[in-house]
């Protein structure tokens, strides 16, 4: 910044670049096929789920709070529930639309909720929102989403199957 640091740092933030801070140019070739290479299929990975807090309602001590429950879910647009979240590659498998109802299973454990199609998740994998599901979570809380904590902490391999039923989510942006 020089020998007056205040005024470097007023022309850093001025112009956005601090000087002298840039990384070294690099030289990358591409190989010659890369223009006409396709992505291939994804293989057929064991699914993978992971179990996430909610971003509102954390682990479910906020599940009671109802305008933590009608905030829209950073991702998802999604306000009061918590379907499973799922690649598009393995809706297409399962013939899944948004709202069908989907059994994820791990041993003897399941649970069934509805499925939200989430573009540019990873197709072997499932994302399960913690802190809703509560049984005796207030007035607001009670009973609002689904609860993944049975399936938790478990060593299983996760299957999931489509199963009849359909709900309607709510959500604040229009989906297809």
């Amino acid at each position: 910044m020089g020998e007056d640091f205040a005024q470097g740092w007023r022309d850093a933030l001025a112009s956005g670049v601090v000087p002298d801070t840039a990384s070294p140019k690099a030289d990358v070739t591409l190989r010659p096929d890369a223009g006409r290479r396709t992505p291939s299929e994804p293989a057929n990975h064991p699914l993978t789920i992971l179990f996430r807090p909610d971003p509102h309602l954390w682990d479910g001590r906020y599940t009671n709070n109802a305008w933590l429950q009608e905030l829209p879910r950073p991702l998802t647009k999604l306000t009061w529930d918590n379907p499973l979240l799922i690649a598009p590659e393995r809706a297409r498998q399962l013939t899944l639309r948004n709202g069908d109802m989907i059994r994820l299973s791990l041993g003897d454990a399941s649970v069934t909720a509805p499925a939200w199609i989430m573009p540019g998740q990873a197709a072997d994998c499932v994302v399960a929102l913690l802190g809703f599901g509560e049984r005796h979570a207030g007035t607001v809380g009670t009973g609002a989403g689904f609860n993944f904590y049975p399936l938790s902490g478990r060593a299983s391999a996760p299957s999931l199957q489509k199963v009849p039923g359909h709900m309607n989510l709510a959500c604040t942006t229009t989906t297809i």
